[in-house]
């Protein structure tokens, strides 16, 4: 009965998940919560505490679900040749079905900023996780010989985030009443900005690749 009970959990916090991906903290009620999660209020509150608490798990999975995408992109690739790696996944993401392409923390970011700041302190707390993630990368890139010493780590990072927030954000232009063929035609460009990004990185190499394990 445990573990019937932990699956139900994960499963309603991906239905949850998914869910905010596509309408956002505000445009979200209870009532398609309990549409989506296929429990009835006191179950969720039961469950997740409140809305909010749902909310701050969703956020650390989808967190915790980029993670590990990362974690596949850069296993056993040098430091740069990872980085491109992970660009050209998210570029596949984008490209692919439109309810994969929302990033939730950088909407919540956006969506959060006056009337649930907490939300937005929690996705920046996680945005600037992944980030440090990015600049360990490129610091390892730097003390391997791919990058010059003079390379600034947390600048590149902070430039590489930037870039793959804004490719998220293209790829939603479907939002904006656009056509089918518009929407397509926003993930393949995203995809390619992303391909772009993924030579860019690569193109910094000065020195031969690290040796992969």
């Amino acid at each position: 009965m445990a573990r019937l009970a932990t699956d139900k959990r994960e499963a309603a916090l991906g239905a949850a998940l998914a869910l905010f991906r596509r309408t956002g903290w505000r445009a979200t009620s209870t009532r398609e919560l309990e549409r989506a999660l296929d429990m009835r209020p006191g179950s969720i509150y039961a469950a997740f505490g409140s809305k909010l608490g749902l909310y701050r798990e969703a956020l650390d999975r989808y967190a915790a679900t980029t993670g590990e995408e990362y974690d596949r992109a850069v296993d056993g690739r040098g430091p740069l040749a990872g980085l491109a790696e992970f660009a050209r996944a998210v570029g596949r993401r984008m490209a692919g079905p439109p309810q994969g392409r929302a990033c939730l923390l950088v909407r919540t970011l956006m969506e959060c900023a006056g009337a649930e700041p907490e939300l937005r302190a929690e996705a920046d707390r996680l945005l600037a996780r992944f980030e440090a993630r990015l600049a360990a990368r490129f610091e390892a890139a730097r003390a391997e010989g791919e990058l010059p010493p003079d390379a600034d780590p947390a600048r590149l990072a902070r430039r590489m985030q930037a870039r793959l927030m804004g490719l998220r954000a293209y790829a939603q232009r479907e939002d904006c009443g656009a056509t089918v063929a518009m929407r397509e035609g926003a993930g393949a460009a995203a995809q390619e900005l992303a391909e772009e990004l993924a030579e860019e990185i690569e193109a910094m190499r000065v020195g031969p690749a690290a040796p992969t394990t």
